[in-house]
C-alpha cells in the first residue's frame, strides 16, 4: 500500500478510537508509525501518540555498548527500509553507528501463512536476508517488523549469541507500561 493509504488507514482507526477516550495510542507496526507518525501527531493535537520505531531505536543503541562503530543490522518491510525511519532514529542517538538496512518482502507472507520456525523455507528466507548482513560484522539486529517476532527464536538461532536481537515491539510495550504508571 501507498504510504498516503497506509495514513488514511491508521488517521482513520485513531478516529475511531477517539470515542472511548484513550490515554495513549501505540502505532503497534512498524510501517505504519514510520509512515504516518509525523502526520498523525499533527492531525491529532493533544492525543499522546507514539509508535515503535524510537524504542527500538533506543534499544539497538543501548545493546551495541561502547563500540565506537557499532554495525547495526534492521530487517524489515519495503515501506520501512524505504522511509529511513530506523536510520534517522538510531543516528540522532548514536551518530557513528554504521546501518545495514534489509528488507524483507517474503517473511511477513511467510509468517501469516502461519509457518513455524523449524519450517524449512522459513529457515532458508532467514539464511537469505540475514547471512549478508551477519558478514559485514553485524553487533545488533533490530526486528523492525512486528510480525518477525513470531520467528525471533530462529532468528537468535541463526545469528548467535554475539549478536543482540532486538524486538521493537516488545520494547515499545515497555516503554509504554513505564509512561502509563
Amino acid at each position: 500500500k501507498t504510504g498516503q493509504t497506509v495514513s488514511r488507514f491508521v488517521s482513520q482507526i485513531i478516529a475511531y478510537l477517539q470515542q472511548f477516550e484513550p490515554k495513549h495510542v501505540v502505532i503497534a507496526c512498524n510501517t505504519a508509525t514510520a509512515l504516518a507518525l509525523p502526520m498523525l501527531r499533527e492531525q491529532f493535537l493533544g492525543l499522546s501518540i507514539s509508535g515503535v520505531i524510537d524504542p527500538g531505536a533506543k534499544a539497538a543503541v543501548v545493546a551495541a555498548g561502547r563500540k565506537v562503530t557499532p554495525v547495526i543490522g534492521v530487517i524489515a518491510t519495503e515501506a520501512t527500509v524505504r522511509s529511513r525511519a530506523y536510520e534517522r532514529a538510531i543516528h540522532s542517538r548514536r551518530r557513528h553507528a554504521r546501518l545495514i538496512m534489509r528488507s524483507t518482502p517474503l517473511l511477513v507472507p511467510i509468517i501469516e501463512e502461519g509457518r513455524r520456525e523449524e519450517d524449512a523455507l522459513v529457515k532458508l528466507a532467514l539464511r537469505q536476508y540475514i547471512e549478508p548482513v551477519m558478514k559485514q560484522g553485524m553487533d545488533v539486529l533490530v526486528l523492525g517488523c512486528t510480525h518477525y517476532p513470531i520467528l525471533k527464536n530462529a532468528i537468535v538461532e541463526l545469528v548467535g549469541p554475539k549478536v543482540a536481537v532486538i524486538d521493537s515491539a516488545q520494547q515499545c510495550a515497555d516503554d509504554v507500561a513505564r509512561r502509563l504508571k
